[in-house]
């Protein structure tokens, strides 16, 4: 029980200090987007994320903002913006335009 609500007043502390900076390290992107630090490595290599570092070898960091544009990146259209795209398409078919 106490381990518990140590536990849990850590994670609550690691969530204000996210919240309360603009940049984040390596760690605190990985908590905030709940991926490994090796994927995170991975999204660096293959350009898929924004980072900034000062030199080679130093440490690196991530903007909130680029953070939030990484995670819209997956944005799907509602199935209702689906449906007026399909019904479209098929007008189109039907009357060649």
């Amino acid at each position: 029980m106490e381990k518990d609500i140590i536990t849990l007043l850590a994670d609550i502390r690691k969530s204000i200090t996210i919240a309360s900076k603009e940049m984040l390290t390596s760690e605190e992107t990985c908590d905030m987007l709940g991926i490994s630090l090796s994927y995170l490595h991975h999204l660096m290599a293959d350009g898929e994320i924004t980072y900034y570092q000062r030199k080679t070898g130093a440490k690196v960091y991530f903007s909130k903002d680029d953070i939030y544009k990484f995670m819209r990146q997956g944005e799907h259209s509602s199935y209702a913006d689906m449906g007026i795209l399909n019904n479209t398409i098929q007008f189109l078919k039907t009357n060649q335009l």
